[in-house]
């Protein structure tokens, strides 16, 4: 099932790289050689964290480094043939996982997640700042919170908590956090510990 897939998902991954490092490697299949500044501006990322993960990768042999023809201080990395294939190895066993989770949803939340998505996506293709600035939260509490959008404006207060928390346990228990106190932590997730509404 879902959860043992991604319990093992370390094991699944080729070559011990790690989700991190396949993410890393991913760039080089768009851009076949890129100095360590620049793949740290390709992932957002401070040159020290490029530059320690690189060295990870070098050392797997899933990166090879050579020195610039014209400036031999700059040096150039780019994916060895076995990266390239882990790679697909990797987003192979990624997209298993993805449809794995979504057969495990109701036809409902199936829906929010590919609204979620498509948001995504065209933020991306507007601009990579419109995607920096969307809210940061899990796909859980996204669904929870569009579930509690999708009730009547009137049945959205403080009050009405109880009753949406006792039908997330009837029709949606494994959307609640249990890591801590599940009814604490559903007005943390809608914003309503110091709020009466959204």
């Amino acid at each position: 099932d879902f959860e043992s897939i991604c319990k093992n998902l370390e094991q699944l991954y080729p070559l011990g790289i790690s989700c991190t490092e396949a993410h890393v490697l991913l760039c080089f299949t768009t851009v076949p050689t890129l100095t360590v500044s620049a793949l740290a501006s390709r992932l957002g990322v401070s040159p020290g964290w490029a530059s320690r993960v690189s060295g990870h990768l070098l050392t797997k042999g899933l990166l090879r480094c050579s020195r610039d023809v014209t400036d031999a201080r700059v040096l150039k990395l780019s994916a060895t043939d076995a990266a390239l294939h882990a790679i697909k190895r990797v987003y192979g066993v990624e997209q298993e996982i993805f449809s794995v989770a979504l057969r495990q949803m109701q036809p409902d939340e199936q829906a929010v997640v590919a609204n979620f998505l498509k948001c995504l996506a065209a933020g991306a293709k507007q601009n990579r700042q419109a995607t920096s600035r969307m809210p940061r939260m899990s796909i859980r509490r996204y669904l929870i919170r569009e579930l509690w959008r999708n009730r009547p404006s009137a049945k959205q207060t403080l009050g009405d908590v109880p009753e949406f928390y006792r039908w997330l346990e009837e029709n949606r228990p494994r959307l609640l956090n249990r890591k801590r106190d599940p009814f604490s932590n559903l007005l943390s997730d809608l914003d309503l510990e110091k709020n009466t509404s959204i």
